[in-house]
């Protein structure tokens, strides 16, 4: 199954930050097409907790472009 393009995003507070990362790694060292995007200071599902917040309004900017960039 052909999956590529990813979008992996994490907050760099997350505490699953290291296994989005392990993630992210091992899909791009199968050869996919990886864009990985982390969140300084941010903690997990920050975007649901403060969608008003800067860092929850630059994320829904970077999902839009990685759409626009990736669609057929």
């Amino acid at each position: 199954m052909d999956l590529d393009p990813i979008l992996v995003i994490v907050g760099g507070s997350d505490l699953l930050k290291d296994r989005a990362e392990e993630y992210a790694k091992k899909l791009k060292k199968w050869g996919k097409k990886i864009e990985y995007v982390e969140f300084e200071g941010q903690q997990h599902g920050f975007f649901t907790i403060n969608p008003d917040s800067k860092p929850s309004q630059e994320l829904m900017l970077v999902i839009r472009k990685f759409i626009e960039g990736n669609s057929v």
